[in-house]
């Protein structure tokens, strides 16, 4: 793992932690406490778990970036490998998987790669989605047409449906932008 550690070695450094701090027997204090700051009355105690979770939300947060150019290889081939392990139950069309991680997608627990796995399992713990208050026509543009994040629950989407079909294969309508100039009407 780069930046990161594997559990097998989180669990040894936190078991070789407690043995030092508790001189090898079992602890009148609390890891919580331990790990206040000192002006709370802990020792500042460093937390491994922690660390290793913030790691992994920075990396889940390379994987939002929508311009490809920009994206890391990793942070693409990632996102490629996550596209393969969609829930079954949402059918969703090849061509519509824009960005998985501002599309309203659902990932399998089951098939993505362990480290992928604890990157979604990670954001899914913290709660985390895409959320804007007042977001830049940059932005907005950028946005995909297809599962987006802002789409309402309680209505029926029309993302494989024979329109959106054709909007994606016959019109490469995958944002917004791509919308512009085909002059839609209901």
């Amino acid at each position: 793992l780069v930046n990161g550690m594997p559990l097998a070695i989180t669990k040894h450094i936190l078991k070789a932690q407690k043995e030092f701090i508790n001189d090898s027997k079992s602890s009148m204090i609390g890891r919580d406490s331990l790990m206040a700051p000192r002006d709370q009355g802990g020792i500042g105690l460093f937390d491994f778990e922690a660390r290793n979770e913030a790691l992994l939300l920075l990396k889940a947060a390379s994987l939002a970036e929508s311009d490809t150019e920009k994206r890391s290889h990793w942070a693409s081939l990632a996102l490629h490998r996550l596209s393969k392990t969609i829930v079954k139950s949402l059918s969703v069309d090849e061509e519509a998987k824009t960005n998985l991680m501002v599309q309203k997608i659902k990932v399998s627990q089951r098939g993505p790669p362990a480290l992928h796995k604890k990157m979604v399992k990670c954001l899914k713990k913290y709660g985390l989605s895409f959320e804007t208050v007042h977001p830049s026509t940059e932005l907005q543009r950028a946005m995909p047409l297809w599962h987006h994040p802002g789409e309402d629950p309680r209505k029926r989407q029309q993302n494989n449906g024979q329109k959106a079909k054709c909007l994606r294969r016959n019109h490469t309508a995958l944002t917004h932008p791509g919308l512009s100039g085909l002059g839609l009407h209901e």
